[in-house]
């Protein structure tokens, strides 16, 4: 049993594991500007076009083991930036879609949970955003990281990038056409519901404010076991942020303003 939130564990383990990281310099901006996370960091699990995920620890909670990780958004490698030795990848640590004045992921999660995107056939896990201030280097490093559960629990299933399994080998799961329909619904129906409530979708990475569709298909990773039972889940979101088109950023959104007046 724990006594507070495993989060809050997931979130200290995560800012030990960054708080380790050597720093990286630019020799042309001439200033320190991210952290060194070797290939072969024995934390880093998975690595995209834009992210960086690690193991962190497991929490004991009851009689139960909650298997967390920790996510980051945005890095370097030799292939794009000549700097980066052979060997290493330079975490820069942007906040969700670069979302100006931050709130971008809580306002994303309100509003998927104002469309009940889980009627839609699709599974929201918590996820939580933090940041730590790494003061090793020239100047302050802000690192932003995700929290959220391991969609492996220790082995007990694959997870992959739904568009890339569900498009091309859909055939590898069980109902696994059926799956793929649910993908491309979700997808038109977020776009159909931020239109009709008012929202714009805020890319980066994928797509663009005229055309999102490309950001809001990278939301979704496929969970699936050996017998290829798969379930749809929104596991990507640092790509995209969802806001009013009121919204003026920077500004704590009305929902959360409501919630804590609430408390």
């Amino acid at each position: 049993m724990v006594l507070t939130d495993p989060y809050e564990f997931g979130r200290k383990n995560m800012e030990q594991l960054l708080s380790e990281l050597d720093i990286a310099f630019d020799p042309f901006l001439r200033k320190s500007y991210a952290l060194v996370v070797p290939e072969v960091h024995p934390s880093l699990i998975a690595r995209g076009t834009n992210s960086l995920v690690f193991s962190l620890p497991p929490v004991a909670e009851d009689e139960n083991t909650i298997y967390l990780v920790g996510k980051t958004f945005k890095y370097t490698e030799r292939r794009t930036f000549r700097s980066v030795p052979e060997g290493e990848l330079h975490l820069i640590g942007k906040n969700t879609a670069f979302f100006p004045g931050g709130f971008g992921l809580e306002m994303t999660l309100h509003w998927l949970e104002e469309m009940e995107i889980e009627k839609q056939g699709v599974e929201v896990p918590r996820i939580e955003e933090y940041h730590i201030r790494i003061d090793k280097g020239t100047v302050p490093l802000y690192i932003y990281f995700t929290i959220t559960r391991d969609l492996r629990e220790n082995g007990k299933y694959e997870v992959g990038d739904a568009a890339a399994h569900l498009i091309l080998h859909p055939q590898r799961f069980k109902k696994g056409i059926e799956l793929r329909e649910t993908y491309y619904r979700v997808c038109d129906y977020i776009l159909e519901e931020c239109k009709a409530r008012g929202l714009v979708i805020h890319p980066a990475g994928h797509g663009t404010i005229d055309d999102p569709l490309p950001a809001i298909s990278q939301m979704f990773l496929v969970q699936y076991d050996r017998e290829g039972t798969a379930k749809l889940i929104v596991g990507d979101l640092n790509h995209v942020v969802i806001h009013h088109k009121d919204y003026i950023f920077g500004n704590i959104p009305n929902f959360l303003q409501t919630e804590g007046s609430a408390n």
